[in-house]
């Protein structure tokens, strides 16, 4: 069974993840280390104690987190009867009926009759209708209105459902055009440059389309995945290669500017005056605080006053390293005003209490790693700008038939 989606976005969304950024809007994992308290707890539903388990039959412990006690969901769900799924898609756990999602199809029969119609042209390249339900099926099928829309209503259709004041209809299709618009774009660059002539990338689009293909056992396959979305092979092969060449193109102009020559002294000196490294104690009494400093004048060691009173649990003897705008700003203005080496005769104080700052020499491994990342960042802002660029100028005119194809979607 083809999975749509990640065929499109292995083709149509081939754009560089750093450059570019599609309408979607996607929500990043995030992983954080926490102390679980397992302490034998037991659990009473109406008088009777439950042994919670998994969905395998193993038995599971409550635990406590923070001074919060976790109960494990499906054990309680189904004590009290109620079936739990987990939805791995939208990362929810549904504890009875599943809440009902509101996705739209733009049905593909309406929208057949314009698969080998010019519906668009980008820089004089006419984009036949095959390829913009490439993407319009797809989205639409995928378009969660419901979330997005601001006047939803489950008896509405992609024409009267309305996103940012237009049709969702239009909205999926403007979306669809300003993709297409620049991965030609793109190419048409790649091509005036010569880099699409090159033998080593064609080898390379040859290559990735070869892989592309690989996602059908057969052409009976790639035929009805075709006339699922109601384009032609022919097409679908154009625009994967294109897709891929785009790929290519960028990223081979984010190489090029992060591999020129820079002057690595000048962004050495950059680095340094824009950013220092200090390391402190925090306590809450300012009478604590200066005896901590009058035994620092008397040649106790910072570090291991650092473990006796520091109350600042993210604090160790590497310090941070942070450029101005980052700190509160009475602990900012301190550091900076410090030399290397030194720390503050007086407390420092700010919301979190009293600080002993001390600045600390850069470590010339974190100038090394600091350079490459600011090489990155050039390369990526220069990437990023090239990107936009080929947006702005990109030529798009329309053929009468465009406006028809808004109005079919249902």
């Amino acid at each position: 069974m083809i999975n749509k989606d990640k065929l499109k976005g292995f083709i149509a969304g081939v754009c560089v993840t750093l450059v570019i950024s599609s309408g979607a809007v996607f929500a990043d994992s995030i992983s954080k280390s926490v102390t679980a308290v397992y302490n034998n707890i037991k659990i009473v539903i109406d008088g009777k104690e439950i042994t919670p388990k998994d969905a395998n039959g193993n038995t599971v412990e409550p635990f406590i987190i923070d001074g919060t006690t976790y109960l494990p969901v499906r054990a309680i769900g189904e004590a009290f009867g109620k079936e739990v799924t987990w939805d791995g898609s939208s990362n929810t756990v549904y504890i009875g009926k599943k809440a009902e999602r509101e996705f739209y199809r733009a049905e593909p029969s309406t929208l057949e009759p314009f698969s080998e119609k010019a519906l668009f042209n980008v820089d004089g390249e006419s984009i036949n209708g095959g390829i913009l339900n490439f993407y319009v099926i797809q989205d639409a099928t995928d378009h969660n209105l419901r979330q997005f829309s601001d006047n939803f209503s489950p008896a509405g259709t992609l024409q009267t459902i309305m996103i940012d004041g237009i049709s969702a209809a239009k909205f999926i299709v403007d979306n669809a055009v300003n993709d297409i618009k620049l991965i030609y774009a793109g190419c048409s660059e790649a091509e005036k440059s010569g880099y699409a002539n090159k033998e080593e990338v064609k080898k390379e689009v040859e290559s990735l389309y070869a892989s592309f293909m690989l996602n059908f056992s057969n052409a009976e396959e790639l035929d009805e995945y075709c006339k699922s979305l109601c384009i032609s092979a022919a097409d679908l092969e154009t625009f994967a290669k294109k897709s891929f060449l785009f790929e290519s193109y960028i990223n081979s102009i984010y190489t090029e500017n992060l591999s020129r020559e820079t002057d690595v002294k000048k962004i050495e000196e950059e680095i340094r005056n824009t950013y220092i490294t200090a390391k402190h104690i925090l306590v809450e009494d300012e009478a604590l605080a200066k005896e901590i400093i009058k035994k620092i004048e008397k040649g106790e060691d910072f570090n291991t006053l650092m473990k006796e009173h520091n109350t600042d649990p993210g604090a160790t003897a590497e310090g941070y390293t942070f450029t101005k705008g980052e700190m509160v700003e009475p602990f900012e203005t301190a550091a900076f005003a410090l030399s290397e080496n030194t720390y503050t005769k007086t407390p420092v104080k700010t919301s979190y209490g009293y600080h002993i700052i001390y600045r600390m020499p850069f470590n010339d491994e974190y100038i090394k790693e600091a350079v490459s990342l600011y090489k990155e960042k050039e390369a990526q802002n220069i990437t990023t700008e090239y990107v936009e660029n080929l947006k702005k100028n990109a030529v798009v005119t329309f053929t009468p038939d465009y406006e028809t194809y808004i109005t079919t979607i249902k």
